[in-house]
């Protein structure tokens, strides 16, 4: 049987430190894990790798077992601070990094196009691919718009993040997903929810409150349907109201990685 690996999100998680995180994973069964190395939203208090602690972060990497997939996030938008995106994707790299992820906020395509060549050629120096993630909250907000942008950004280690709560948010579904090339797929975010939300409600659900796998109505195994083999699944459910009714940390990340994994095993099988 073959199964997809299982990384879990800092947003998951996001009262735990990045040690923490990396416990939870192990405790849970992840192989992978999603942390921040930048962050341009200093309001939302995502806690994020600094230079200083990245022996710290090898070193529970190593005795966890465990390892970091994705590195969060890094806007292209008019200006650009590429410094501190290198200063970043170096901690990034050295703490094992794969991939780093991008969002599109520049309204200028061509200028758009420029920016995201350059951070593609920052991040293959430190031997990282870039994802760029559709988002309500982005210039670049379906899956159609996210295809195209790669399509002509020619960037051979550019892919699309996938995530199925953009995904529904955005005007699309597994059966658009699954018409696209798997190879233009880089990795994969799950959760679940209602079908419709209000528009006001979002951003507040996308960082905060997102639902248990399997608990919602999101079309979960038509999405898994739709992974590529062997990529990357990333468990990104913020519980806020289990974090404020005193549920921990590792059982909200059990909650939501052992539904994972039932939806993900059931999808391997049928497969075979």
């Amino acid at each position: 049987m073959v199964m997809n690996p299982l990384s879990l999100h800092q947003l998951t998680v996001l009262d735990a430190s990045p040690l923490e995180l990396i416990d939870i994973a192990a405790q849970t069964g992840c192989e992978q894990v999603c942390v921040f190395v930048h962050s341009s939203a200093p309001q939302l208090k995502f806690p994020v790798v600094e230079e200083s602690d990245v022996e710290d972060v090898r070193a529970r990497l190593r005795s966890a077992g465990v390892e970091v997939y994705n590195l969060e996030f890094f806007p292209i938008g008019p200006e650009v601070d590429f410094d501190a995106y290198d200063r970043a994707l170096r901690v990034g790299a050295a703490i094992g990094g794969r991939r780093a992820t991008v969002h599109i906020h520049d309204p200028d395509d061509e200028h758009a196009l420029c920016m995201f060549d350059r951070f593609c050629r920052l991040a293959a120096e430190h031997g990282l691919q870039v994802g760029l993630e559709f988002t309500a909250f982005a210039r670049i907000s379906t899956l159609e718009a996210a295809v195209a942008f790669i399509e002509r950004a020619k960037q051979p280690t550019a892919a699309v993040a996938v995530d199925v709560l953009h995904l529904m948010r955005n005007g699309a579904d597994p059966d658009k997903l699954a018409r696209i090339d798997p190879r233009l797929i880089g990795y994969m975010q799950i959760c679940d929810g209602p079908l419709s939300i209000a528009p006001d409600a979002m951003l507040d659900e996308a960082v905060g409150e997102r639902g248990v796998p399997g608990e919602g109505e999101f079309p979960l195994r038509a999405f898994l349907g739709c992974a590529p083999p062997g990529v990357t699944i990333d468990v990104e459910v913020p519980q806020r109201t289990a974090l404020l009714a005193g549920v921990s940390a590792l059982d909200r990340a059990k909650r939501a990685v052992t539904a994972t994994r039932a939806l993900v095993t059931t999808i391997s099988e049928n497969v075979q």
